[in-house]
């Protein structure tokens, strides 16, 4: 049986109870205030710790900021000067040096640079009939309408963007040239007795260890007014009075530049050069806002400089490519000496047809018994006929004399000979003396001094024999 509580026992209980839920109300309190003055001091101990980190990270942040910059200047004035390429001797990664046997063939040396042609000569020539740029140029096939327009002027070796990593070429050798510097400044750091050129932490912050780890990477943006670098490097820091650590990854810089404005722009010319025989750059001083300048190199070609105000430039050279002889349709030729030629328009290639009368020698043909004379005819003699000369005049170029395109703005003289190597003669004027065989050629020759197109017209002999007869006494 259970004993029955008293009202005393009661209230003891009661009392017990409430003096318990006083305590544990005093323990959290005491918890709580801990808890909070742990947050408290560990917020004040980390904001202690990242001021720390930013006193000690911010001036090694900017130092390494300012050797990437170095490098971006020195990358951007390289690709600036030698057509977007810079060199394996020069730091670069992909782009092969020239030999000094290479130059006039790939590259013209400027300014101490070896500046590539982006703009060469086309690859198709015809040994036996020149078909440059086509047979009938600039003529259609019925000889209707005329074009300038060809895809086969020239070939480059500049393209906007590679299609697999969607960047520009030149950024792309930008990036490699950055790469291969800070490459060699951990060289350098590594190597007892070499400085470094820009990352001398032992000099410059001497309560400082720095540790570089390898693999670095530089990402490369040509924009409208800066070339943008970020680089990622990986230092891990030791401050040495306090022995802290911290990490530093992310470092960029910007060189003020208008360079991708101008390889836009060089890029456009370069098509345009490609294409187009009536696109003239030598007369011009400027392209799409941009100051033009063109320097002659005779042989080797031209070195075409886009710049701005601001100092922005870009060169790239140009191999000189050979005229283009409009093709001949109609023509007459006095040959002089009695001689008329007369042209074949339908003739492919052209063919001009030429008739000599020999000199009249007139002879007694048929005598009588005595021996005298009663016929006299017209006997044909065996000797040269006379000589006879060609001029520029003489080959007509409906309505005028023939012309021709230089797609350089080179110019370009035109003259005639007996083969495609004939060298321009004295005056314009080719003689030609002795007899002439059935069929011969007159090659039509334009040339800039170094490179020659030719059209060949085709011209037969036929003698006429004017027979007589006539009695003599």
């Amino acid at each position: 049986m259970k004993a029955k509580k008293t009202k005393a026992w009661r209230a003891a209980e009661h009392k017990l109870q409430k003096r318990s839920q006083i305590t544990i109300f005093i323990i959290a309190g005491i918890v709580m205030m801990m808890t909070t003055g742990l947050v408290f001091y560990a917020a004040v101990k980390m904001k202690t710790r990242q001021q720390a980190y930013l006193a000690d990270s911010s001036p090694l942040t900017k130092y390494v900021n300012g050797c990437v910059e170095k490098f971006t200047s020195e990358a951007t004035e390289l690709a600036s000067q030698q057509g977007g390429y810079i060199y394996i001797s020069q730091g670069g990664k992909h782009v092969a040096d020239y030999i000094a046997a290479q130059q006039g063939a790939l590259y013209i040396k400027h300014n101490g640079h070896d500046v590539p042609y982006l703009i060469s000569q086309p690859i198709y020539q015809s040994p036996y009939y020149s078909e440059y740029p086509w047979r009938n140029f600039p003529w259609d096939n019925d000889f209707v309408q005329k074009s300038y327009i060809f895809s086969g002027i020239g070939i480059t070796d500049i393209h906007t963007y590679r299609a697999s990593t969607n960047t520009l070429p030149i950024e792309q050798n930008i990036k490699d040239y950055i790469e291969t510097q800070l490459d060699r400044e951990i060289g350098l750091l590594n190597t007892p007795g070499q400085k470094p050129r820009c990352l001398s932490f032992e000099e410059n912050f001497k309560d400082y260890k720095v540790d570089i780890k390898p693999g670095i990477q530089a990402d490369v943006a040509l924009r409208d007014n800066e070339v943008f670098v970020k680089a990622t490097i990986k230092l891990t820091v030791t401050q040495l009075t306090t022995n802290t650590k911290f990490t530093l990854t992310q470092f960029s810089a910007s060189k003020p530049s208008k360079l991708k404005q101008l390889y836009m722009a060089a890029s456009d010319i370069i098509r345009s050069e490609n294409t187009d025989f009536n696109f003239m750059l030598k007369n011009a001083q400027a392209y799409q806002g941009k100051k033009l300048t063109v320097t002659d190199y005779g042989t080797k070609g031209d070195i075409i400089e886009l710049s701005e105000d601001t100092g922005s430039r870009f060169l790239f050279a140009r191999q000189n490519r050979k005229p283009a002889l409009e093709y001949i349709r109609e023509t007459a030729l006095n040959l002089g000496g009695g001689g008329r030629c007369g042209y074949d328009e339908k003739a492919n290639p052209a063919k001009v047809t030429c008739r000599f009368t020999y000199w009249d020698v007139y002879e007694c043909c048929q005598r009588d018994d005595d021996n005298r004379c009663t016929r006299c005819c017209f006997e044909r003699q065996q000797v040269n006929p006379p000589s006879y000369t060609v001029t520029t005049s003489q080959f007509t170029h409906q309505p005028n004399q023939p012309v021709a395109v230089d797609p350089d703005e080179d110019t370009t003289t035109i003259y005639y000979g007996m083969n495609q190597d004939a060298e321009k003669a004295s005056g314009e004027i080719m003689t030609v003396t002795g007899p002439l065989s059935t069929t011969s050629q007159i090659y039509i020759i334009a040339s800039d001094g170094q490179l020659k197109d030719w059209q060949t017209i085709t011209y037969d002999i036929a003698w006429q024999k004017q027979p007589d007869q006539r009695n003599c006494d």
